[in-house]
């Protein structure tokens, strides 16, 4: 369905190793903002 799609922390683990989980708090947009900007996509969900 969306064969660009770059995916992130894919695999449940229900430990959220990456960041909180939490999208009100900027920690946790980081790392999907850093890859938005540096791969020139359009958004990142």
């Amino acid at each position: 369905m969306f064969p660009n799609a770059v995916l992130l922390n894919d695999t449940p683990d229900g430990t959220f190793p990456a960041h909180s989980p939490n999208p009100l708090k900027a920690e946790a947009r980081e790392q999907i903002a850093k890859v938005v900007r540096e791969k020139g996509l359009d958004c990142g969900v």
